[in-house]
């Protein structure tokens, strides 16, 4: 026989901290933030886990992967296979980059202006500005715009939309 019990957040909370194996229980219900449990963060060396996601195998191509133990020789695997597209297209676009000389070669150190390409909120934007760091920066709109129409979808795999 089921029963329902009632808890506010800080009943929950105390709870919890007097009573850490009720964890899972709490969790169903409950966030981390309503529990007040800080993230703990970890270094690669002190996770232990089989690794699940996705690689960029040597031909390029976007592979999936599971319960492979965590180890120095596979720290190339993404959690999402939206995110080794990503790193892909920007491996891409840097060549790309690379292609047309100075142009890419903007100093963030100065003031001046940054014709960039970046992402806001699901969308790609098109912008100037002078110290915030975007990787695709160019040192003309011209280019920047051109850029952003001949490589529209590798831009949109870079930006994860």
């Amino acid at each position: 026989m089921d029963k329902n019990i009632k808890l506010s957040i800080q009943q929950a909370k105390d709870l919890y901290k007097s009573n850490p194996e009720y964890r899972n229980t709490l969790l169903s219900v409950f966030t981390d933030v309503e529990l007040g449990i800080e993230p703990i963060m970890k270094s690669w060396d002190e996770l232990y886990m089989d690794l699940c996601g996705f690689y960029i195998s040597s031909d390029s191509e976007v592979k999936e992967v599971s319960n492979i133990s965590l180890n120095l020789a596979n720290r190339n695997i993404f959690k999402t296979e939206k995110q080794a597209r990503s790193s892909l297209a920007m491996a891409q676009l840097s060549q790309l980059m690379a292609y047309l000389g100075d142009e890419c070669d903007v100093d963030w150190n100065d003031a001046s202006l940054k014709c960039t390409i970046y992402k806001f909120q699901n969308s790609i934007r098109a912008d100037i500005n002078r110290h915030m760091y975007q990787f695709l920066a160019f040192k003309t709109a011209k280019v920047r715009d051109a850029f952003l129409e001949k490589h529209k979808e590798l831009i949109k795999d870079y930006l994860m939309i």
